[in-house]
């Protein structure tokens, strides 16, 4: 007897007799899956490098990490669409402008640049950063995906508002034969 292990993580349909059944995951969309996104809860759920939380009215909501290399995993649905969008942007003591490389499951994305701006010794550093909104659709391959912000060029740069949201219909799998799922006891059920 062949048994098949299901890691049901969604809503599960079953069938009936011969009819199809269809496991569809529960939607997702306008809900950022991201956790602590906004990092007021400081460095809770990320990982990496991100020397510094920086409280700044400039910021979007008013905080930011300082990040050379920070990471999350989130609970991606594999075949589901997904809407990254951040905020960035380079500290300009540390160059004038800063690239991003955005990965995903430890593969690179995409890079986003910052435009160059003139660093100012008159004015707090933090003050003259010029933060810019970043987007990025995706369509996940795994459960869960690792999204990751890797400074490609200078030391450090500002990362605020991250959010990842899913975007269109769930993906819907369908069986054309019956399931047989197995108890702990190696007894069909269904």
């Amino acid at each position: 007897m062949k048994t098949l292990i299901l890691p049901l993580l969604a809503t599960v349909g079953f069938a009936v007799g011969g009819r199809a059944q269809v496991l569809s995951p529960a939607p997702t969309n306008g809900v950022n899956i991201v956790q602590n996104g906004t990092f007021q809860a400081l460095w809770d759920y990320w990982q990496g490098n991100a020397p510094a939380m920086i409280y700044n009215p400039h910021a979007p909501n008013g905080v930011f990490a300082a990040v050379n290399d920070i990471y999350q995993f989130i609970p991606t649905i594999p075949g589901q669409s997904y809407l990254i969008s951040f905020y960035a942007a380079a500290d300009l003591y540390h160059g004038p402008s800063v690239s991003i490389g955005l990965y995903l499951n430890n593969q690179q994305a995409t890079v986003f640049t910052t435009p160059p701006y003139a660093y100012d010794n008159g004015v707090h550093r933090y003050d003259q950063m010029h933060w810019q909104q970043f987007t990025f659709t995706f369509t996940a391959s795994s459960w869960p995906t690792r999204v990751e912000f890797i400074d490609l060029n200078t030391y450090s740069f500002g990362l605020a508002d991250v959010s990842v949201i899913a975007t269109g219909a769930p993906p819907t799998l369908i069986c054309s034969t019956p399931l047989k799922l197995a108890s702990a006891s190696d007894t069909a059920i269904g």
